[in-house]
């Protein structure tokens, strides 16, 4: 049997939709893979290091809060990797974009996992504006400024094919249970799915107007166009006036795009993150 550490800070929806699923999942990881995972919450970053040195295991998860230094991340990983060459470090990045600030942990990890990560991983070795494809692509079309927003580092040579696909939010729980239908005849009568246009998009701040304020004010404005043919919820506003939750998660429920039935979202969500964590405990 494999044992595997999951060591995580557990702050807020990203973090908590990396974690779940090594949960809720946990009889199939044992099943399938013959996999047992000990969870611990980490407070700092020093608990990695203790809690690695504590707890006997063949795969280490490392999920850390956006926030961290990268340079403390890595003097921790590598010295981790030095002292046990043989268990297999898994680092799931909190970056949601396909770039990354922690690509200096590559050479001391076995797996890189993302949100989303670019198709031709060679795209990792270019220099783009903002850090990204995207922003680059804002930066050079449109011409939005980025002096002052940077998401990104260098991929060391080599390293790339360790980035992978690897987490994604509607495999957490919250999502799962607000987009779950009553399998009952009456219930989906009174609540039938009549939206064909979901769309409730944060401008941010209203008194400092970040670089994406422009663009999801823009994608607002063309989706609005959609709404003299279909049944749209729309709209775009800035964090002191945005959609109430309830209603919010009663729109999700009645989005028309989310209409395949449980059974099979939820056969979806299982095999992605069964086929994630088996590319992770395989030898290299």
């Amino acid at each position: 049997m494999k044992k595997a550490l999951f060591l995580s800070q557990k702050v807020g929806i990203i973090t908590a939709a990396q974690r779940e699923p090594f949960v809720y999942y946990r009889q199939e990881l044992l099943d399938e893979l013959n996999l047992t995972i000990k969870y611990f919450n980490i407070d700092t970053l020093s608990d990695i290091r203790h809690l690695s040195k504590q707890y006997d295991s063949e795969i280490i998860f490392i999920q850390p809060f956006w926030k961290e230094s990268p340079e403390e991340l890595q003097n921790i990983i590598q010295e981790i990797r030095l002292q046990y060459p043989q268990r297999k470090l898994i680092f799931i990045d909190p970056w949601a974009q396909a770039s990354s600030t922690y690509f200096n942990l590559l050479p001391y990890v076995d797996k890189f996992l993302k949100r989303q990560c670019y198709k031709n991983l060679q795209n990792y070795y270019q220099e783009f504006v903002g850090g990204s494809m995207f922003t680059d692509y804002l930066a050079k079309q449109w011409g939005l400024d980025f002096e002052s927003w940077q998401v990104g580092s260098q991929v060391t040579t080599g390293y790339e094919t360790r980035i992978m696909a690897g987490w994604n939010l509607g495999t957490a729980k919250k999502y799962k249970k607000q987009l779950k239908r009553s399998k009952g005849w009456i219930w989906s009568r009174l609540h039938p799915k009549k939206i064909d246009v979901f769309c409730r998009m944060s401008l941010g701040s209203r008194d400092k107007k970040e670089w994406y304020y422009e663009y999801r004010k823009a994608a607002i404005e063309a989706l609005q166009s959609l709404s003299s043919n279909h049944q749209v919820a729309i709209s775009g506003t800035f964090l002191d006036n945005l959609v109430p939750n309830r209603q919010y998660q009663r729109e999700i429920k009645i989005f028309i795009f989310i209409r395949f039935s449980i059974k099979y979202r939820e056969l979806f969500f299982k095999r992605f993150f069964l086929f994630i964590v088996r590319q992770c405990s395989q030898k290299a």
